[in-house]
């Protein structure tokens, strides 16, 4: 589609996220960078230099390591230093599009404020159900952040929504111009995923016949492992199975113990972060998404790139646009649905996702079913398609 660009000048595009470790977006901005044409020069901006995924194009640090106070004049001076070492990268590099991510969305607009007379597109991408911010900010760093992000996301050239749920409520919440907005949903490079997971990983369980339940991703409120246990707990009591959890966070040393009251822990396993995790889900019998809220799920579509077949519950947002792409958002559904490409269950129905999950173990042919459907629909989220959709939001 961009072919004609190849015989011009290089095109000058900068990434800007807080760190290129450890999470969802950090691993999409790996992919674009690994699968950008040769045409587009990139730079990838961090606040601090943590980098755990390959990429392409230079690194460029802006020294300003992240902290975890909620102090509103703390904030506000780091704020400060951001914007300040932001600009000036963007006025020696001269960029001809700016896309950012997570924390460095208010900074990449803010810099552009004061830079008027620059002539290059800011692009912000966002990730997260709107709707769920107070679960994220709250007290009074929350209350201001969720002004500023208002006031911020409609003087963006383009915001990037990976769901056209998320691209409704920043029409509905924040005001901004759909003209301005763009659904772009996260790559899924399904055949180097499938080439990872062909390595054998080392843990006993998958040496023997039985089934595993498989979680991936950060240990936290949101994506509600807490829950993911309780339901394990109820499952394991009619028959033998186990469960894998991937991934690092915050409530790690509390799920541990929850595991442990709940006398599961012997057949519950902690893995913690794997530098090839799908080489576990690919051998694994279901993949479990139990979050609360989500953007767009990378670890539902990977799930699914491996052939494991994937049960859901139907939460804001992402779940449902993979799994049940033809039913329209504002549908209502009670219990288990068997979808197309997986099974999709009613946000918070515990009883209702043990029920799923047992059903995907019992039914084998169900499991084929959804092995094979889950692959195709994979397709839909190649490199290719997300590299050209953000070309264009970006004018290049």
């Amino acid at each position: 589609m961009y072919a004609e660009n190849m015989l011009l000048k290089k095109n000058k595009l900068v990434f800007f996220i807080p760190t290129l470790s450890g999470g969802g977006a950090e691993r999409v901005i790996s992919e674009l960078s690994l699968n950008l044409p040769a045409w587009v020069e990139q730079h990838i901006v961090l606040f601090e230099n943590k980098i755990s995924y390959s990429h392409k194009g230079k690194i460029i640090s802006l020294g300003v390591n992240l902290s975890e106070t909620k102090n509103l004049f703390f904030k506000l001076f780091e704020i400060i230093r951001r914007i300040y070492r932001f600009r000036k990268v963007v006025v020696s590099l001269n960029p001809d599009a700016v896309v950012s991510f997570l924390q460095a969305n208010s900074i990449n607009i803010l810099v552009r404020l004061l830079l008027p007379t620059r002539k290059y597109k800011t692009v912000i991408s966002e990730r997260t159900a709107i709707s769920k911010i107070d679960l994220i900010m709250n007290g009074l760093y929350g209350f201001v952040n969720r002004r500023v992000m208002k006031f911020i996301y409609r003087r963006a050239d383009i915001v990037i929504a990976v769901s056209e749920h998320i691209k409704n409520e920043l029409m509905r919440m924040f005001k901004v111009s759909p003209q301005r907005i763009r659904v772009v949903h996260n790559l899924v490079d399904a055949e180097k995923i499938k080439g990872l997971s062909q390595e054998i990983p080392g843990h006993p369980w998958f040496s023997q016949d039985i089934p595993i339940i498989v979680n991936m991703g950060r240990l936290s409120e949101q994506k509600n492992q807490t829950v993911l246990l309780k339901v394990f707990s109820e499952i394991h009591k009619e028959r033998d199975c186990r469960l894998l959890i991937i991934g690092e966070g915050v409530l790690k040393d509390k799920l541990i113990k929850l595991s442990q009251q709940l006398d599961i822990g012997q057949d519950v396993s902690f893995l913690g972060y794997q530098n090839n995790p799908f080489a576990y889900v690919a051998r694994s019998t279901v993949f479990c998404l139990s979050s609360s809220f989500e953007g767009f799920p990378n670890a539902l579509v990977e799930a699914m790139a491996v052939g494991c077949p994937v049960v859901a519950f139907d939460c804001h947002s992402g779940p449902r646009e993979i799994l049940a792409p033809s039913m329209p958002p504002e549908e209502d559904f009670f219990g288990i649905l068997k979808a197309d490409y997986g099974m999709l269950i009613e946000s918070g129905n515990v009883q209702a996702l043990a029920e799923g999950i047992k059903i995907i173990l019992n039914d084998k042919r169900l499991r084929e079913e959804y092995c094979r459907a889950g692959r195709e629909r994979v397709m839909d989220f190649s490199p290719v398609k997300t590299v050209d959709s953000y070309l264009e939001a970006c004018g290049l």
